[in-house]
């Protein structure tokens, strides 16, 4: 502590009797600042400004039975200020320098804009970093990811097409290969390099309908370039093209 028979004692470290500390005020004021964090994300209806729901890490959200195709997700912040949130969602990027920090933006509070195009059924990978200053810069905080997935069971109740995503792609390690049916059956899900070499097989077992199924790619073990996953059922073939990064 200070010593109290010094003159200006409590401005802080004397080196003639060696009390105080240096600039304690400022020290302990670092020391116990909040970084700025998000904490978590709200799907919102862009329509009348309510939030639907808490999107959290694997969730499986089922687009018909949401109020409104018309959607923002929100991101949540903690208690320290925020003077700007970096967004990606599915590798599409964002910066909102206001509140509601709202990845497609908003025309004022409760006034939120839609994502355009609107989201479609498959699977997501969305991430919000806060930062200090706005447009990204300043003191990076403590960001949130969370991966969830779209359905519609009306469309699929309707005999749509089956649904196939990879998420994410371009894949650089891992990435997820997701896929639904509309009618239960014989399924086979393949990974095929371009001259036609199998790869990888990940699916190939009787398969339920209206049901989402998940296999993980391991993108390291596969020289960069172009892949084909195939998905085959008993009445239909359907490819979709992947990029692995190097």
């Amino acid at each position: 502590m200070d010593d109290p028979l010094t003159p200006g004692f409590d401005r802080g470290f004397d080196f003639r009797t060696g009390f105080g500390l240096i600039q304690a005020d400022i020290a302990v004021e670092k020391s116990v600042k909040p970084k700025p964090m998000i904490a978590s994300f709200t799907l919102v209806n862009a329509d009348d400004g309510t939030d639907i729901l808490t999107i959290t890490d694997s969730l499986q959200i089922d687009l018909s039975t949401l109020p409104t195709q018309n959607l923002n997700i929100r991101a949540n912040t903690g208690t320290a200020p925020v003077g700007s949130i970096v967004f990606s969602l599915n590798g599409i990027r964002a910066v909102e320098n206001f509140p509601p920090y709202a990845f497609a933006g908003d025309n004022g509070p409760g006034q939120y804009k839609a994502i355009n195009p609107p989201l479609l059924p498959g699977m997501y990978f969305l991430t919000a970093t806060p930062y200090t200053a706005e447009r990204g810069e300043g003191e990076k905080g403590k960001e949130l990811s969370v991966t969830f997935s779209l359905t519609n069971s009306a469309a699929l109740a309707g005999g749509g097409e089956p649904q196939l995503q990879t998420f994410p792609n371009p894949v650089i390690d891992k990435s997820t290969v997701a896929f639904t049916l509309t009618k239960p059956g014989y399924t086979k899900v393949e990974v095929y390099d371009l001259r036609g070499n199998l790869v990888s097989r990940l699916h190939n077992q009787a398969t339920e309908a209206m049901k989402q199924y998940r296999y993980e790619l391991n993108g390291a073990k596969l020289q960069g370039g172009i892949y084909l996953v195939k998905l085959t059922t008993g009445t239909e073939v359907m490819y979709q093209r992947i990029y692995v990064s190097r």
